[in-house]
């Protein structure tokens, strides 16, 4: 920057006065600087704020979903033990008389 370059940062009076203007000009700059940042930041965090909400949403969805679909798999691969097979699957290989159940 051309602004810094004029300066001679090795002599005390020039380090003193770019202090004492830093200083000078610090309570008219940091309030205009704020009102100016301020509303951007406030922005930024409400949208920062939002997208976490519909991505644990998303997520809580996503999960539930999951969830479901393990559960499915399971009771397929698992039948519930009280069930009972169908009557043609118990012991086919038992003659049993005309009229008796199973």
């Amino acid at each position: 920057m051309a602004l810094w370059d004029d300066l001679p940062f090795g002599s005390v009076t020039a380090t003193t006065l770019t202090g004492l203007g830093t200083l000078l000009a610090a309570p008219v700059l940091v309030p205009l600087v704020g009102a100016v940042v301020r509303p951007v930041l406030r922005i930024a965090v409400s949208a920062g704020v939002s997208a976490y909400d519909a991505l644990v949403t998303t997520v809580a969805t996503a999960g539930e979903q999951m969830s479901d679909l393990i559960a499915e798999a399971v009771a397929e691969a698992r039948p519930a033990p009280d069930a009972m097979p169908p009557e043609e699957d118990i012991a086919p290989h038992i003659i049993r008389p005309e009229g008796a159940s199973a």
